[in-house]
């Protein structure tokens, strides 16, 4: 059975320690060296090899401090006054300083002698030995278990945004072409009630809303179909923009001279009803024109959706105009035929 041997001793002054001198020692433990990630024996989170400078007036520590991007060159200087007290075991030593939170940190020497010399060479006065060799530990890393959970939810959640990003751009490649984002509702446009209208007028106006928001209808959905065509890859920006030129525009001009036409009285309910659905169709033939346009230059769609927006908004007056028109007057309901 090993014998082990302890004392405490008074280390006084000698001519060697007067002198500074710079050793080479290791923060971990040679058990620990296979094993990664390791926890810090000391409070400065010291790993790794590193060296000690000392002086009557204290130890300069350079060393490697570990940090979640990896091991980290640092330097330290610790005044003697702050050294209270210096175990050793074996070849390892361990220093205990002086502070609120009982700070310390511990390193390795190649042997037994080595370190015995370096601790005569300590400025302290203090130091308990243990000459047997003490096995070392394996070091723990339950601690690390929280830290690197979250370091992995931290990695996979980079990983998604990333991949998110790159799957974003490449759908965008693959379109080559600005697409419409989706509009916002447009406000409500509030229409005042009409006031008590004429029963031919508001026959008259009623059929105009829902003649031409019928033929309006049927337009915007010519468009979207021929929109997603182009999102899907069905046919080309300029099939596309020769679409809108050639057939689009011609319809919406046609509708646009067919009310022109109607010649509603001055101030009635039906000029009102018909110039709600001017300012649609003229707003589409803009957003058309401006987009064909853009598309055609390689410009950046702006004032599309600009017009778009208007456009809805007349649609919405029209509407709320026949909603009115349909209320109950003079004690009965008059709907469109």
């Amino acid at each position: 059975m090993t014998q082990t041997r302890r004392h405490l001793r008074l280390v006084t002054d000698s001519p060697a320690s007067q002198a500074s001198q710079e050793v080479e020692v290791r923060f971990t433990p040679t058990a620990a060296l296979g094993a990664r990630p390791h926890r810090p024996l000391n409070s400065f989170r010291w790993v790794g090899s590193g060296r000690l400078h000392i002086s009557p007036q204290g130890i300069l520590v350079t060393a490697r401090s570990a940090t979640l991007l990896g091991p980290r060159p640092t330097e330290r200087f610790i005044r003697a006054a702050q050294i209270h007290d210096v175990y050793r075991e074996a070849n390892a030593v361990q220093v205990h300083l002086r502070g609120p939170r009982h700070p310390y940190f511990r390193f390795w020497a190649q042997d037994a002698a080595e370190a015995a010399r370096i601790v005569a060479l300590l400025p302290t006065p203090h130091t308990i030995e243990f000459e047997t060799s003490l096995e070392e530990a394996p070091a723990r890393t339950s601690w690390l278990k929280p830290l690197a959970w979250l370091v992995a939810l931290l990695l996979a959640l980079s990983l998604m945004a990333a991949l998110a990003w790159l799957s974003g751009f490449l759908k965008a490649e693959r379109r080559s072409v600005p697409a419409l984002v989706a509009r916002s509702a447009p406000p409500a446009v509030i229409v005042p009630p009409a006031p008590r209208v004429a029963p031919e007028d508001g026959l008259r106006a009623r059929m105009d809303l829902v003649k031409y928001d019928e033929r309006v209808q049927a337009l915007r959905v010519e468009f979207d179909m021929a929109f997603e065509s182009l999102m899907e890859g069905k046919v080309t920006q300029a099939a596309f923009i020769e679409q809108l030129q050639q057939w689009q525009l011609p319809q919406w001009g046609l509708l646009e001279l067919e009310i022109r036409r109607t010649r509603a009285p001055p101030g009635s309910v039906q000029e009102s009803a018909d110039e709600h659905i001017l300012a649609t169709i003229n707003n589409w033939q803009l957003a058309l024109r401006s987009y064909a346009d853009d598309l055609h230059n390689g410009r950046r769609v702006a004032d599309t959706f600009e017009y778009l927006r208007r456009a809805d908004l007349q649609r919405s007056a029209a509407a709320r105009l026949l909603q009115s028109l349909e209320q109950p007057v003079n004690g009965h309901t008059e709907k469109t035929p």
